[in-house]
């Protein structure tokens, strides 16, 4: 998943930035979840983010549900993953209700700029 800048260095917030990390925060804050790493991917990304999958315990996906929300963009770091296709599915869904960062102001444009 990838979700638009709030704490990045030296620029902007990205547009949804905000709302996104409220999401991940009500909806993870407090619960158990599960770290379930993907056997098609690597541990870890470029930036040494963890590529993993977070399960809560009534079985609630954060990556599905965050695309479908439009909190978050898929993202595939190096080759596609076990659960794509409902990320895909979900993030498709969104984009076609304008939801989340897919609707008024960002339409799909989180990107920060440099200060």
């Amino acid at each position: 998943m990838d979700t638009p800048e709030t704490k990045k260095p030296g620029y902007t917030v990205g547009c949804w930035g905000p709302e996104a990390t409220a999401f991940a925060q009500s909806n993870l804050v407090g619960q158990r979840v599960a770290v379930i790493l993907d056997p098609t991917q690597d541990r870890t990304d470029r930036y040494g983010r963890t590529l993993a999958y977070l399960i809560r315990a009534d079985g609630w996906n954060y990556s599905v549900e965050a695309a479908r929300a439009g909190a978050a963009k898929s993202y595939v770091y190096d080759q596609s993953v076990n659960r794509y296709d409902a990320i895909y599915s979900a993030e498709s869904e969104a984009k076609a209700a304008r939801r989340g960062l897919w609707g008024a102001p960002c339409f799909g444009n989180t990107e920060s700029e440099p200060r």
